[in-house]
């Protein structure tokens, strides 16, 4: 967030503990997990997390060390995620390959619906407008009927989408070790 101020302070990765960090972070994955959840991914979804840290290792924000334990544990989510979705009916993949860097978030409910659009790194406007909804849930729906499930897809299928994320990996841990 930083970066957008003109005064930067960077607190280092290994410092980087905020009071409950660790607490908070596993209530809100507790909750995750609970919910019937339908994510749209593509080759670009694991790309834009890479951008990311070559660009703070470039910088200097990052050491080599640092990034490779980022890259690790991103390595171990997709791993998850690959996992997830052939043991998790209320977690749907799909891929679509034209929705790039989306990070958009809709809540549906039958009651009150909520649209998520990020403004920034750590904010989302929030939007509970009927209409809005309404329309959004309609453009999701769209978008998930022209995407390919990795749920149902053969094995063929998810391990293409997923060796590609992993490759990429590979490839930035190799300029990590050759000092980029």
């Amino acid at each position: 967030m930083n970066l957008l101020n003109a005064k930067q302070v960077f607190i280092p990765f290994l410092e980087f503990s905020p009071p409950d960090f660790e607490l908070d972070t596993q209530q809100l994955k507790k909750k995750y997990e609970e919910q019937n959840v339908v994510e749209l991914w593509n080759d670009m979804t694991g790309s834009s997390i890479l951008q990311q840290i070559i660009f703070y290792a470039e910088t200097g924000h990052l050491k080599t060390n640092e990034a490779q334990m980022i890259l690790f544990e991103l390595k171990e989510l997709i791993k998850y995620i690959e996992d997830k979705i052939e043991n998790n009916p209320k977690f749907q993949l799909y891929e679509n390959e034209l929705m790039h860097l989306s990070n958009d978030i809709f809540f549906h409910h039958p009651q009150r619906s909520l649209f998520a659009i990020p403004t920034n790194m750590f904010g989302y406007l929030l939007i509970s407008d009927e209409k809005t909804c309404r329309e959004t849930y309609n453009y999701f729906d769209h978008q998930i009927k022209n995407s390919k499930s990795l749920n149902t897809s053969g094995n063929r299928d998810r391990k293409i989408f997923f060796n590609k994320m992993y490759r990429q990996i590979e490839v930035l841990e190799q300029k990590l070790l050759a000092g980029m």
